[in-house]
C-alpha cells in the first residue's frame, strides 16, 4: 500500500466502512490479493469475512483466504479510495483502475 492509502486507512478507519467506494484485502500488510468495489463497504466486508470463514461451496478466492489464516497469515480490510457521487459507473472504472494497478500472480480477481 501506499503511505496516501495508509494515511487514509488510519483517518477514514471508522466513516470509511460505511460509504460506498473501492477496498482491498491485504496480505501480511504488504501485498493487494483482492481489489473490489461496493456501495456499503462494511457490509461487502462481512460478507467477504463470512465466505473466508466457512469458505465450502463458495467461490474458489474464499478457499485460498480461508487456506492462507489457516496457515498463519494475516489478511486485513482497507479502504483504497471513497465514492461520493453514487454512480455504478464510477465504481466500475475505480476498481478496473487499482486492479490494473495492482495486477500480479497472486491477485485473486477473476
Amino acid at each position: 500500500l501506499s503511505r496516501r492509502q495508509r494515511q487514509m486507512c488510519i483517518r477514514d478507519r471508522g466513516i470509511a466502512f460505511l460509504a460506498s467506494g473501492i477496498y482491498a484485502i491485504v496480505l501480511d500488510n504488504r501485498k493487494i490479493i483482492y481489489v473490489g468495489k461496493a456501495q456499503n463497504i462494511l457490509k461487502r466486508m462481512s460478507q467477504h469475512r463470512d465466505g473466508i470463514m466457512a469458505p465450502a461451496g463458495k467461490e474458489h478466492k474464499y478457499g485460498v483466504l480461508h487456506d492462507l489464516e489457516k496457515m498463519g497469515h494475516k489478511l486485513r480490510f482497507v479502504v483504497l479510495e471513497r465514492e461520493t457521487s453514487g454512480s455504478a459507473d464510477a465504481l466500475g472504472e475505480m476498481e478496473g483502475r487499482y486492479i490494473r494497478k495492482n495486477l500480479s500472480p497472486c491477485l485473486l480477481n477473476t
